[in-house]
């Protein structure tokens, strides 16, 4: 019966975890504004690291979700940099893979007491003595029986997109470089797949752009989320 009872809690344990989930994207935003600045709303928008063109694949993939984003937001797209008041600069990246390995207890099941056992009887009668055999059974009661330590190891990556908003009105003016206004969204989780986190990252601070969040926000998001769905250019009921 306990073999029976270990046997059942190990199926359970294990359909348990290959059941399909939906995993959970734990943004974290935080966006600064300065207040004494009102530059407008039409933008142009540009890489931030060096060596990346503006007809790049990705960044252009990248660029079209975070203009959906901005538009929405009230801002539009100027026609060239001459006319736009402020210059969004785009960065994004994914840092390297971090193993992370920890160890917990886990209980071990079994039978605690209860169950058959068999009876010998002895008596005396005019025949001399006999034996008369029975079983006796009782409900079978089940807990913890012992321990295990489990080690289980993950590997994590940091995610990032960063926009920072310069004022070229300004820097027409004087060629000053001021910064209108900034937001950093980061997560760390177990997907290095920059495209498949990235509209998710936009989609968590779409609200948060160009407004002050005063601290850092976190925002939980699934990939089905008509959020994400919205960056990524597919329509939601």
């Amino acid at each position: 019966m306990q073999r029976i009872l270990n046997l059942a809690i190990v199926l359970v344990c294990l359909s348990c975890s290959t059941a399909p989930t939906v995993p959970v994207f734990q943004v974290r935003v935080s966006s600064l504004v300065d207040p004494d600045r009102t530059p407008g709303r039409s933008y142009v928008l540009l890489p931030s690291a060096e060596g990346i063109d503006l007809e790049d694949l990705q960044f252009r993939e990248f660029a079209r979700y975070v203009a959906g984003a901005l538009e929405r937001q009230g801002f539009t797209r100027a026609p060239d940099f001459s006319k736009a008041d402020v210059a969004v600069f785009l960065a994004y990246g994914i840092g390297d893979p971090q193993l992370q390995t920890y160890t917990y207890t886990v209980p071990v099941y079994g039978q605690t007491g209860g169950g058959t056992s068999t009876l010998n009887l002895s008596t005396y009668g005019a025949g001399g003595y006999s034996t008369t055999s029975g079983t006796i059974t009782t409900l079978p009661r089940y807990g913890p029986v012992g321990s295990q330590s489990v080690t289980q190891s993950n590997v994590t990556y940091f995610r990032y997109l960063f926009l920072d908003a310069i004022d070229l009105r300004a820097f027409r003016e004087s060629q000053k470089v001021l910064s209108v206004w900034r937001t950093n969204v980061t997560s760390n989780g177990s997907s290095g797949d920059l495209r498949l986190v990235l509209p998710i990252l936009v989609a968590a601070s779409e609200q948060y752009i160009a407004v002050n969040t005063g601290k850092q926000v976190e925002v939980d998001l699934r990939e089905g989320d008509p959020r994400v769905q919205k960056v990524r250019g597919h329509n939601t009921p």
